[in-house]
């Protein structure tokens, strides 16, 4: 009878023990995982931190130059516009070799080819953009750093439509980063290259007709003057500045 006393007191203490062991190593497990879990916690934060440190002042000046892109887009458009009346006065010229005076202004004796044109309108276009830009003074009075490269223009000059780009690279810089747009484009709805070639086919003939100025799809007006006649397209098709826009050039009858 008292034999089995023992063996069964034995008995629970070893279930005790075990019961214990078990305890401690589950309380473990989860001090690691509170462990583990502060350290993602504080990861997490850290990430959020700098992220935001980083990005916001990146984000600020992404919006500054895009502000700055609209002003040169702006400017641009504005010496396109002026460029795109002198050249249409001018037979397609810039700078045209011969002219003559008429009613409506002094115009060229013949008319430019479309790469000539395109030539002259893009060298006017890197002379004018930079004093309507005006060094970006508007935004460096504002606290802006900007610095500029060099400008180069190139022209496309389309049946229907004009279209400008400029390469010219502005950096808006602090003590830390930069960030840089490099090209500029503005595209007008502008014939200048189908009233370019009426023009030709113009002067191609040495007597045109009524008949074929009527079917082209512009107003003409002929003028004769001395031994010249002057021709003046009205094109209602290309408005700049919301005018009736004037392609004007002279042929030399002998």
């Amino acid at each position: 009878m008292f034999n089995s006393v023992p063996t069964y007191v034995d008995f629970n203490k070893r279930d005790t023990n075990i019961k214990v062991h078990h305890y401690n190593k589950k309380a473990a497990v989860i001090t690691w995982f509170i462990i583990i879990c502060l350290v993602l916690l504080t990861g997490i934060i850290v990430y959020t931190y700098m992220t935001q440190v980083s990005i916001r002042p990146l984000k600020l000046k992404t919006d500054e130059l895009k502000i700055v892109k609209e002003y040169t887009e702006i400017c641009l458009g504005n010496v396109l516009d002026n460029s795109l009346f002198i050249a249409a006065k001018q037979g397609g010229y810039i700078l045209p070799e011969k002219t003559i005076e008429t009613p409506f202004g002094n115009t060229s004796i013949g008319v430019a080819k479309k790469e000539t044109s395109e030539m002259q309108i893009s060298k006017y276009i890197t002379n004018k953009l930079p004093s309507c830009l005006n060094n970006y003074s508007f935004f460096q009075e504002k606290g802006l750093v900007i610095k500029q490269g060099s400008l180069v223009s190139k022209t496309i000059i389309g049946e229907n439509d004009i279209n400008a780009i400029v390469t010219l690279p502005v950096k808006i810089v602090d003590n830390s980063s930069n960030v840089q747009v490099e090209q500029f484009t503005k595209e007008k709805e502008i014939r200048l290259g189908k009233l370019i070639q009426y023009a030709e086919e113009i002067l191609e003939y040495d007597d045109v007709g009524l008949s074929y100025l009527s079917a082209l799809d512009i107003n003409t007006t002929i003028i004769k003057q001395d031994n010249n006649i002057v021709y003046v397209f009205e094109d209602e098709n290309s408005p700049v500045k919301d005018a009736k826009y004037l392609f004007m050039f002279a042929k030399e009858v002998e």
